[in-house]
């Protein structure tokens, strides 16, 4: 006669059998890991931008690639590894422990090798492996778009991203111009230098987009510089460039009539005057006044670059009467479709 008993305890195998004639005892007992498919959750994976620009790659942004949602549905603390793979990118590598019955936001990292990926959409993939008492994988993919060098999202906050006021390009063609006319190191004087520059050897072209292309395409100052024509995105960045190489403080003016973007760009420099310094009725005609807080404020030059055929006094009256209709009498500061956007941000 032979007796069977067999049974199972949370994580415990056992089999027992036993013999009467011959009086035989066996006993098989093994561990049996938790069902392993059920150790982790992986959620949708949610990106930082699904487009992603080099200008923005070039100064690290985003922070991250891709953010990973986990969660561990076991009582006990599980270790994650996880892997990102894709074309032109080396295997990127995070391992942590995730503790019991716990909830995690994982990003990925933003490689940097992303930046020399050429314009096209990519597909990239995601592994999770997780152990505890067995081993559990999952794969996830995304995809995202990369941006050619020139393409602009159309934030006008973008575009600080193309000056480049220490290209010795643009260093050396700001002392040639100062240098030739002798200039006195006043701001206004300065900037009237570098307005005359560009109004004898540029000339204001429209967007050149490829065909089927909707996107804004930028060029760097120091492009525009060689090219000698620009649209008011690339006047206006070159002449910022310029002036921040002199060391004359500037900023962009989007003005985007009832939110439309992108809008049309213009730029304000520091004339480096105290409010109190002008009369009242010559700051109302002439500058923009910016408050800092409790400092006083500054008188600011509006420039308009686009219309290249006018001299300076023109287009800084041109400027300045767009900025008081759209931003002020209009109230476009107020709605946030005037803005001034400055060029702090440019480093070293």
């Amino acid at each position: 006669v032979i007796f069977g008993l067999g049974g199972y305890i949370k994580g415990l195998d056992a089999f027992a059998t036993y013999e009467a004639r011959s009086r035989d005892f066996r006993m098989a007992v093994s561990f049996a890991p938790e069902n392993a498919r059920d150790l982790l959750e992986v959620g949708e994976i949610t990106l930082a931008s699904p487009a992603l620009y080099p200008y923005r790659l070039h100064h690290n942004e985003p922070a991250w690639l891709a953010r990973v949602e986990l969660a561990n549905k076991t009582a006990k603390p599980v270790e994650v590894s996880l892997k990102l793979r894709g074309p032109e990118l080396p295997t990127i590598k995070q391992g942590f422990t995730l503790a019991s019955s716990s909830r995690s936001s994982v990003e990925i990292p933003l490689p940097r090798a992303l930046a020399k990926l050429a314009p096209g959409v990519y597909e990239y993939h995601v592994e999770v492996v997780a152990f505890q008492r067995g081993r559990q994988n999952l794969q996830r993919q995304f995809s995202f778009e990369m941006k050619d060098a020139h393409d602009w999202s159309g934030a006008s906050s973008d575009l600080f991203h193309f000056i480049q006021p220490h290209e010795p390009q643009i260093v050396q063609t700001a002392r040639a111009v100062l240098a030739e006319v002798n200039a006195t190191r006043n701001a206004v004087s300065i900037a009237e230098c570098f307005y005359n520059f560009l109004h004898r050897n540029f000339r204001y072209v429209s967007d050149p987009r490829p065909l089927h292309s909707r996107e804004d395409r930028v060029q760097y100052a120091n492009e525009t510089l060689r090219l000698q024509s620009g649209d008011c995105e690339d006047l206006t960045i070159l002449m910022v460039s310029l002036l921040q190489s002199a060391g004359v403080h500037s900023a962009f003016v989007e003005i985007a009539p009832q939110g439309s973007a992108p809008g049309h760009v213009l730029l304000m420099f520091d004339s480096q005057q105290n409010p109190a310094a002008a009369s009242d009725t010559d700051n109302l005609q002439r500058y923009i006044v910016r408050q800092n807080g409790e400092q006083p404020g500054r008188l600011f030059v509006p420039l308009e670059l686009t219309r290249l055929d006018l001299p300076f006094a023109a287009a800084w009256q041109e400027a300045l009467a767009l900025y008081q209709k759209f931003g002020m009498e209009q109230y476009g500061l107020a709605e946030g479709w005037v803005k001034i956007i400055d060029t702090a941000r440019v480093q070293d």
